[in-house]
């Protein structure tokens, strides 16, 4: 409808305007020049509307206008006019067929497993890539008939120059039956021009069994270079070794190389005594880092192997940021601290580091100096002259207070300013307006003389309801010694009435030689002479 509207105002304002012009007599439009103007406005708007709906070049074109992704290409070089070229499936599934020569996308649909040839014919001299695409849904049921062959019965009808791209994921496992796993049974069976083997072109068939790659390359004269790890990863990582005749005579013919050349490594494969000799080697690529504005660890990797995955899990620094992660995208959207690199990836490598700001220092009455310590950010604050910090020793956002001139009293300690208690299994001793912690499992009473001192930390002897905090040395010349494995631990006593703890009214009373003395802790003396 739009191309329809646009065409009809284009139509018609141009119509009135020439009849208007003929009527004035001034510079008459000839029929010619005016229809071939519309054709060309047409084709214009046609061809921009059809450009922003476009497949990629990764993807077929369907007659309507839908897009497929191209799984697999195979080159045909033809020798002279009106050339036939043909290949076989045996698969069930919808496959499309671009033949590259310009001819109608070609769509297969399948529903059963026979052997077909599917040809074409060019009329002109030519290289074309015959691409290819669509999923199998089912196999033949038989060992020896492959999902797809380019096979040539006759070596001087060869035409298939070149393949690149992936069968397995045209023909993938599907199962573990028959009729659910892809055969390449000869294949590409004396094709004597194609030149190399494809990376990851059987990636993905695991397990595989008996003849699924029986004389796939045979008598593939042409063939040169070695077989790269990805053309059979999948069964190299499952270690699939089902059959004497899984691979026999795939590579027989062929002038693959025996051995690695420079720049490359022996990759072991398990599947040597197959080939005749024929090697699969590991190539090595470049892994660039993008730092934004860091600098990376010592000992990064700067380039990787395809025969094996590579882990990248150093920390890079960065003045005022912490790092979070390696990234795969310039976006810095998929990211983590440790990054792998998986096996048989096949091109050079870029990954991205990801930052995050330290907070500014936020003070008062201070400096701050911020570093980055582990991989962490770090302040250190220092109170102007005249202030101190009582609070928590320099700590981040750290808040100094006008110097008082004299601390606090004994067992507490400067927060905010303001002297507090320094609360139970603390200590502070007098004027020092710093409290410290007691040893584990040691406690004080929380304030005053009773919290005053590092020997003040001690157990807590309990009689009945009430409590007694019992010190780690003597304070009084009459002590009630308590003896916890080999640590003993005293109550004061004295002869004067001495309540038994703060706000309780009760006393508790011993006597040692016909002498009454009250057991207490600093609590009940500081209560008691209050």
């Amino acid at each position: 409808m739009f191309l329809i509207k646009i065409f009809n105002f284009f139509t018609l304002n141009f119509v009135q305007g020439v009849f208007y012009k003929q009527k004035k007599g001034k510079d008459l439009i000839s029929k010619t020049r005016f229809f071939s103007w519309i054709c060309r406005a047409f084709v214009s708007v046609f061809i921009g509307f059809d450009m922003a709906n476009a497949c990629t070049v990764n993807q077929i074109t369907l007659s309507d206008n839908s897009c497929v992704d191209v799984k697999f290409t195979i080159t045909a070089t033809t020798p002279s006019k009106n050339t036939s070229v043909s290949f076989n499936i045996s698969a069930s599934g919808t496959f499309y067929v671009d033949w590259g020569d310009g001819s109608a996308v070609q769509t297969i649909v399948r529903a059963n497993t026979t052997n077909e040839t599917y040809s074409h014919r060019y009329s002109s001299v030519g290289s074309y890539d015959i691409r290819m695409a669509g999923v199998a849904t089912g196999y033949a049921n038989s060992d020896t008939t492959a999902a797809i062959s380019f096979m040539s019965s006759n070596a001087n009808k060869s035409y298939y120059t070149a393949i690149t791209g992936r069968l397995d994921t045209m023909f993938p496992v599907l199962g573990t039956t028959n009729n659910l796993r892809p055969r390449f049974y000869r294949t590409f069976y004396n094709c004597k021009k194609l030149t190399s083997i494809s990376e990851n072109l059987f990636r993905n068939i695991t397990p595989s069994y008996n003849y699924t790659f029986y004389q796939t390359f045979y008598n593939c004269s042409g063939l040169s270079g070695f077989v790269p790890p990805s053309t059979f990863g999948g069964l190299i990582q499952s270690g699939s070794q089902y059959g004497t005749q899984m691979m026999a005579n795939i590579f027989y013919g062929t002038g693959l190389d025996t051995s690695c050349t420079n720049g490359h490594r022996a990759y072991s494969t398990g599947y040597e005594s197959y080939w005749a000799s024929k090697v699969s080697c590991g190539t090595e690529y470049a892994l660039t880092y993008v730092m934004n504005g860091g600098t990376n660890y010592v000992g990064a990797p700067l380039t990787f192997w395809d025969d094996e995955s590579t882990t990248i899990n150093g920390v890079p620094t960065k003045a005022d940021n912490v790092f979070i992660g390696w990234c795969s995208d310039s976006g810095l959207t998929s990211c983590s601290m440790s990054y792998t690199i998986p096996i048989y990836t096949i091109s050079p490598q870029t990954i991205y580091a990801a930052w995050q700001p330290c907070t500014a220092c936020a003070t008062t009455n201070a400096s701050c100096v911020l570093s980055v310590v582990n991989n962490t950010c770090t302040y250190a604050t220092a109170c102007n002259s005249g202030y101190e910090n009582i609070q928590n020793n320099g700590a981040y956002n750290a808040s100094c207070t006008p110097i008082s001139g004299t601390g606090c009293s004994s067992g507490s300690y400067r927060e905010n300013g303001v002297c507090v208690a320094v609360g139970q299994g603390y200590w502070s001793a007098n004027n020092s307006d710093v409290r410290n912690q007691c040893p584990a499992g040691l406690s004080t009473i929380g304030y005053g003389t009773g919290a005053d001192e590092a020997n003040d930390c001690g157990l807590k002897l309990q009689i009945e309801n009430n409590y007694i905090y019992l010190r780690q040395d003597r304070k009084t010349n009459r002590t009630l010694n308590v003896e916890i494995g080999n640590n003993i631990y005293y109550a004061n006593m004295s002869t004067a009435e001495v309540k038994m703890s703060d706000n309780i009214d009760s006393c508790l009373k011993v006597d040692v030689g016909g002498t009454v003395y009250s057991v207490y802790d600093d609590s009940g003396y500081e209560y008691t002479n209050n």
